[in-house]
C-alpha cells in the first residue's frame, strides 16, 4: 500500500489523474454518484422509455431513471436503516418482532 502523504503534492496530483473515470476517487471528486456510463445508459432508458410513452400514452409519463440515480435516492424516505450500535440494532429489532414497529420511530 502506497503512503501518499509521505509523496509531493505533485506526484500525488499526477497519480489521482491517472486513475481510471470509473474509480471512486474521481467518481467523488466529480460528484457523481456512478459512472459516466451508467449514466449514460441511464439517459438513454429515459429517452427510449418517453418515445415509447409519446406513441402510447395510456399511463402517467415514465419516472427518470437517470434523475433518481443523481439525486441518489433523496426525496423519499428510503426503507434501508442503518444502526450505531449492536444493541440499538437488537431493541429496534425487538420491537419489530413484537409488532411495535421499529422503522421511523
Amino acid at each position: 500500500m502506497l503512503d501518499y502523504e509521505a509523496l509531493p503534492p505533485r506526484t500525488v496530483a499526477a497519480l489521482f489523474l491517472g486513475l481510471p473515470e470509473s474509480s471512486r476517487l474521481r467518481r467523488r471528486a466529480s460528484g457523481l454518484p456512478c459512472g459516466i456510463d451508467t449514466l449514460l445508459l441511464a439517459l438513454l432508458a429515459d429517452r427510449a422509455g418517453l418515445i415509447v410513452w409519446s406513441k402510447l400514452r395510456k399511463r402517467s409519463r415514465p419516472p427518470s431513471i437517470a434523475e433518481q440515480l443523481l439525486r441518489g435516492g433523496k426525496g423519499k424516505q428510503s426503507a434501508v436503516r442503518s444502526f450505531s450500535s449492536g444493541e440499538e440494532f437488537e431493541r429496534t429489532r425487538a420491537q419489530i418482532m413484537k409488532g411495535g414497529g421499529g422503522i421511523g420511530e
